[in-house]
């Protein structure tokens, strides 16, 4: 049984939107970055302008390598679950963490595993909203023509478990942990079975 919202190849759409400057400005604290003061009685004020654009655009930058890290991990993963280690793509004890460990143990126990299928998978970021508490949502469409199979074992050919088109939209959360993004839940907002209602790859 595919469960798509797990299902990713690691080709990464182009990121369509960043967090917006107000949000980004909000969580700039003690530790954020900080903006000199010049001798008239204000700063300019485009000068927290230029240093949380070029922040949230490092951020933007950071996520979208996150999500790749994710899907280069989890084809792995799906290549072998049995040697699947789930902290590679999630972190431990977290929602996603939980969700992924189960779906592995099944796909071990069942003998499956997931390969690329006849088109290339690809993923689309919508938006991207980095929030003052060192977390942040994508909402990302996936379009998945991956193909869940058991290999051939023996005398009994291989079996094409899933071979279905499925496309999905999903808020992806990711938290800061120390210099990287780590997931740590996905919500589905839609699911489309057998037709992609992605948009197309920039």
């Amino acid at each position: 049984m595919t469960i798509s919202l797990a299902r990713r190849a690691p080709n990464l759409g182009t990121l369509l939107a960043v967090a917006t400057i107000a949000a980004l400005a909000a969580s700039c604290g003690d530790d954020g970055p900080n903006v000199t003061a010049t001798s008239s009685a204000a700063p300019p004020a485009t000068s927290l302008v230029a240093v949380a654009t070029a922040t949230t655009l490092s951020f933007g930058a950071e996520l979208v390598e996150a999500q790749e890290a994710y899907g280069t991990a989890y084809d792995a993963c799906g290549a072998d679950p049995a040697s699947c280690r789930v902290e590679t793509l999630a972190v431990l004890d977290s929602p996603a963490s939980r969700n992924l460990s189960e779906l592995m143990a099944k796909f071990a126990a069942n003998g499956w595993r997931v390969r690329p299928g006849p088109k290339p998978s690809y993923y689309v970021i919508e938006k991207t909203d980095v929030r003052g508490d060192g977390s942040a949502t994508l909402t990302v469409c996936s379009a998945d023509f991956a193909i869940t199979y058991k290999p051939a074992d023996g005398g009994a050919a291989e079996t094409v478990i899933d071979d279905r088109v499925i496309s999905s939209r999903g808020m992806w959360t990711y938290v800061r942990d120390a210099d990287r993004w780590r997931l740590r839940e996905v919500k589905s907002v839609g699911e489309w079975i057998g037709e992609n209602k992605c948009p197309a790859k920039s």
